[in-house]
């Protein structure tokens, strides 16, 4: 650099660049980008969506049985043994639980039921795919 700045008075680059592997890797990018788009935009509507879901359509979503969610759920401590989900990922928006009261003869018995949020569905969309 210095001899080209005593000879010239000012540093220039060299006049052959070659762009080519610049130009390979930026089309190599754009077409990645176009593969993806459409499924980023897909799990931004599912996450910005309103409803909830059913533990089993939750499960259909994730292409997975309802009895393996809850497993899975169980065993990375989302929920509970009850199946109910833990305070923080209720504070998240992850899950919602809904209670309901069941006439069973003479007396009624009080039921939870645990659902997913949309915003829970994408959290689980990519923590079930990544293991």
């Amino acid at each position: 650099m210095l001899p080209s700045i005593r000879k010239t008075g000012s540093y220039t680059a060299p006049k052959n660049i070659d762009i080519r592997p610049l130009i390979e890797q930026t089309e190599k990018l754009l077409s990645a980008y176009k593969e993806v788009a459409p499924k980023a935009e897909a799990f931004d509507r599912i996450a910005d969506a309103s409803g909830n879901m059913t533990m089993e359509q939750a499960a259909k979503s994730l292409k997975m049985g309802r009895n393996t969610l809850f497993a899975w759920l169980r065993t990375h401590a989302y929920l509970d043994q009850a199946n109910l989900p833990y305070q923080d990922y209720l504070a998240r928006g992850y899950f919602s639980v809904c209670a309901s009261i069941i006439k069973k003869g003479n007396r009624e018995d009080v039921y939870s039921q645990t659902f997913v949020t949309p915003k829970g569905l994408a959290r689980l969309a990519t923590k079930v795919g990544a293991t």
